[in-house]
């Protein structure tokens, strides 16, 4: 569709790019390198979600981009103390993604097999809340490491839900190998939750290391279940973190601060 568009000679023409059309796309093939540059090349303004996504789309254009992220929204993703599917007895570490090999899930459920095994007295739960094509394997990888009891597999939710979601949960984990813009990421620190994440650019931009939660270097699972560890023996650390993180996204990547920076960058071009 943004051929379609580039092609159609309209103007004026704003492109955004997303991720794998920049990250994935121009590797494929020589030909999707040319469509991209050219699809560049025809927008009057680019924008990019992340400052990582506009450096490597630089590598295709010369023109400037807008880094204006896609951010969360405040009102809907706040902190809530009221649990309705697990009790404050319960330690519950959670994650918010698709259940495919590209999102680390596989790591998660290692790493929590090692925070079980050192804390058997202690209600640990891993909450997977997401649906994909990886989903009987991570079932079965549960059951082989004896923990299938303690794995809840939750299934997919609309995204007007996931703010109940993060009420449950109170380390929040995301393990991609590769994200270049972390959203769940900024929706769980909206809700005050301490965020442990995979040492990938898209994750690295939007955490404040040690201060919102900790980055680890992906599919090193001791490592996350190092990190799981801690903000279990400090809960302080958990409500420290989760207020820094929220101050931090509205500081940057409030949705409606982001939404009124494109409406002003089409009423600039418009205006021209």
């Amino acid at each position: 569709y943004v051929l379609l568009g580039a092609l159609t000679h309209f103007h004026p023409y704003i492109l955004a790019v997303w991720g794998s059309d920049v990250f994935e796309f121009p590797h494929q093939h020589f030909i999707n390198q040319f469509i991209l540059k050219h699809n560049l090349n025809a927008a009057d303004i680019i924008t990019s979600t992340s400052h990582i996504m506009s450096i490597e789309t630089q590598k295709y254009t010369s023109k400037k981009i807008e880094v204006i992220p896609f951010g969360a929204d405040t009102k809907l993703f706040q902190a809530s103390k009221q649990k309705n599917i697990f009790t404050h007895n319960e330690i519950i570490i959670g994650t918010v993604k698709t259940l495919s090999s590209k999102y680390g899930i596989d790591t998660l459920i290692r790493a929590f097999k090692i925070v079980t095994d050192k804390n058997p007295s202690l209600n640990l739960k891993l909450l997977l809340v997401g649906d994909g094509p990886q989903k009987e394997a991570l079932l079965n990888l549960s059951k082989q490491l004896d923990i299938s009891d303690k794995v809840i597999f939750y299934g997919k939710v609309e995204n007007v839900e996931v703010p109940k979601i993060l009420a449950e949960i109170d380390i929040f984990v995301a393990l991609s190998r590769e994200e270049s813009f972390g959203v769940a990421v900024v929706e769980a620190m909206a809700c005050e939750k301490p965020v442990i994440a995979s040492n990938v650019s898209g994750f690295r931009e939007v955490i404040k290391q040690n201060e919102v939660g900790f980055i680890v270097e992906k599919e090193n699972y001791p490592a996350v279940a190092d990190a799981i560890q801690y903000l279990i023996a400090h809960p302080e650390k958990r409500i420290e973190m989760g207020e820094e993180g929220r101050k931090h996204v509205i500081k940057y990547y409030d949705f409606q601060n982001n939404l009124t920076q494109m409406i002003n960058l089409y009423k600039q071009i418009i205006l021209k």
